[in-house]
């Protein structure tokens, strides 16, 4: 059975705290989204919205506010993983597991805002004169998927793409991260590369992320350090060093090799 593929990109040069991540859903599947209680956060879609539902044994732990294709949700109180179902105005659904915990780190003033955006969406390449589309093998989440699923699911089900296998120094650990209110300082999470894979337009690699401190850190793209198109969390939550949330992987797409881009 597929892990369920939960998937934070951030867009190349955001500078603004408050820069909107991405939550890519796939067909069929479950979006688990973990909050933190008290802190607002803003989920974007990509149509007008008609409706939330949410189950009785949570409507007095949750705050939601729907306008148009934005939802504003604060926490006020844990809960287990919940299902939600949200509806589109023209009747599509979107089912999300929500859960809440108490909050780990200091709550923000701003909410944290998501966009949510289906794998069905195409990826679109710039040139000097017109866009062109890339084929659907080579867009950002196709090739994210293939090297996560490489991982985590069973080979009879990884749908083969226009790849090719090209060397990366896997024996040291990089420096990968810059320091942060999330992360205290580099020295908090180790990185070591996996595996780098080739397309006929990016590069993109696989990078094993290990908590190695006794607090949770929650990863932010914003963070990394080096020259990526985009960035994938596998799990942007690590638990504490010794736990069985401790590692995680995160998916980097760039123009040029792995070494080059970091």
């Amino acid at each position: 059975m597929i892990r369920l593929l939960i998937v934070l990109m951030v867009l190349l040069n955001l500078t603004s705290v408050n820069a909107e991540l991405r939550l890519l859903s796939f067909p069929g599947e479950t979006i688990k989204l973990q909050l933190d209680v008290d802190q607002e956060v803003q989920l974007n879609f990509e149509k007008p919205l008609s409706s939330i539902g949410i189950p009785d044994e949570i409507k007095n732990n949750i705050k939601t506010q729907l306008i148009d294709s934005r939802i504003w949700i604060k926490v006020t109180k844990a809960f287990k993983p919940t299902r939600v179902l949200i509806k589109s105005v023209k009747g599509e659904i979107s089912v999300f597991s929500l859960s809440a915990i108490p909050k780990q780190q200091k709550t923000q003033e701003y909410p944290i805002k998501y966009n949510i955006v289906s794998e069905r969406r195409q990826a679109y390449k710039s040139s000097s004169k017109k866009k062109i589309e890339i084929k659907a093998g080579e867009n950002y989440i196709a090739l994210t998927r293939f090297v996560a699923q490489s991982f985590y699911a069973p080979k009879r089900l990884i749908k083969k793409i226009d790849v090719v296998r090209v060397p990366i120094n896997t024996n040291k650990l990089i420096t990968l991260f810059s320091c942060s209110k999330n992360l205290a300082c580099n020295g908090n999470v180790s990185a070591l590369p996996l595996a780098s894979w080739k397309s006929s337009h990016y590069y993109i690699s696989a990078v094993l992320l290990k908590n190695i401190t006794k607090q949770q850190i929650v990863l932010d793209p914003r963070d990394l350090l080096g020259k990526w198109k985009s960035t994938t969390f596998h799990f942007n939550r690590l638990g504490r060093t010794g736990s069985l949330t401790d590692t995680s992987v995160v998916y980097l797409i760039s123009s040029s090799p792995f070494e080059q881009s970091l």
